[in-house]
């Protein structure tokens, strides 16, 4: 989500942009399906680094399945923003919107499986930027 964040953030076209979020929000959702299923049968535990700047991430079944309510529901704000936005925002923010919300679904999805506090803090944080960017918007 993070990478499409920055792709996005480029795209000069709306149309473009419009697509690509669409597709990582597929993507996203696919990868959330395939950790629902895959964490039925074991968590998934991966440390990176030393303590204390490690990251540390489980992800159970509850993760999973928030992992999936959070994709999916950032895939319906994004479907049906794909004819609304025309109206409601300038035409040269529109990548923008887009960047911002794979940002705030990518944010939270850390939050979810992040184990070590102050990474859930810094996304935490982030994703509350993200938030009040979109409502700039």
């Amino acid at each position: 989500m993070f990478v499409a964040a920055g792709i996005i953030i480029f795209v000069k076209s709306n149309a473009v942009a419009k697509k690509l979020a669409v597709a990582t929000h597929l993507l996203a959702l696919a990868f959330s399906g395939a950790m629902l299923w895959f964490t039925a049968y074991n968590p998934i535990s991966l440390i990176i680094g030393v303590d204390p700047f490690n990251f540390y991430m489980l992800v159970t079944p509850l993760d999973s399945f928030m992992v999936s309510m959070f994709v999916s529901v950032g895939l319906l704000i994004t479907w049906a923003s794909l004819s609304m936005i025309d109206h409601d925002v300038e035409p040269a923010r529109i990548p923008t919107y887009y960047s911002l919300m794979c940002a705030l679904i990518g944010t939270l999805v850390g939050v979810v499986i992040f184990e070590n506090f102050v990474n859930v803090f810094l996304l935490a944080e982030a994703s509350s930027f993200a938030a009040a960017g979109i409502d700039v918007i």
